[in-house]
């Protein structure tokens, strides 16, 4: 979600206009395969993830001043109230501490009956004591499958639904198609937000193929 506010962003956004062209996103690509130098630098304003308070906060901006954009989406979440894998997992992870005073030895225990050996996956310090160290550790190592393993293993020791809040659920399909026809480009940011690198061949390729195939049929790209 967004973590500056409405009025930070459009400061920024005025600051970009300020010194930077800011084209829509094919017009970058023509311009770049035909060696035109442009009169100033070029800039592509993009939101990763598809939040819905993009459409709600962001997008109002956007259009009313006339600037392009890209927002990146995660297909398998438009339209519900899912929320990204690491949302879930970040909420249990920094829940469970005061839920029941977890220990180094606790999160290895647990790590290793999600199927994550915590040898290699990060030091002893990072994991049980830090979060945002525990959750880089995991998403730069683990492939999403064995990442699914570890928030079912920790949803039994704490809650999480009390601290949902709007803003991490994705946008839906109809604001999809309004911000595409104001403009704004909709492109893929995976079916299920995955590192690629993290899993294997035939997931990646559905990854891509399958985010791609559901966006030309949702919004007939």
């Amino acid at each position: 979600w967004l973590l500056v506010s409405p009025a930070m962003l459009e400061t920024q956004i005025d600051w970009l206009a300020r010194r930077f062209d800011l084209p829509e996103p094919d017009r970058v690509l023509e311009l770049v395969k035909s060696g035109t130098r442009p009169r100033r630098p070029l800039a592509i304003i993009t939101f990763d993830d598809g939040y819905r308070d993009v459409y709600e906060l962001a997008f109002p901006i956007l259009k009313r001043k006339g600037i392009p954009a890209i927002v990146f989406v995660v297909t398998d979440l438009v339209g519900t109230q899912n929320l990204q894998l690491h949302d879930r997992l970040y909420l249990l992870v920094r829940a469970l501490d005061p839920a029941i005073g977890c220990s180094v030895e606790w999160w290895r225990s647990t790590l290793e009956e999600s199927g994550i050996e915590p040898t290699g996956t990060s030091s002893r310090e990072d994991v049980g004591t830090s979060s945002q160290k525990l959750m880089r550790a995991l998403f730069t190592t683990q492939p999403r499958e064995r990442l699914e393993s570890l928030v079912h293993v920790l949803s039994q020791y704490a809650d999480v639904e009390p601290t949902l809040k709007p803003e991490l659920y994705a946008v839906d399909w109809s604001m999809l198609a309004e911000m595409q026809q104001s403009g704004i480009t909709i492109g893929s940011h995976t079916r299920n937000h995955v590192l690629l690198t993290n899993e294997s061949p035939a997931t990646l390729t559905e990854e891509l193929t399958g985010a791609r195939r559901t966006l030309m049929q949702m919004l007939a790209t």
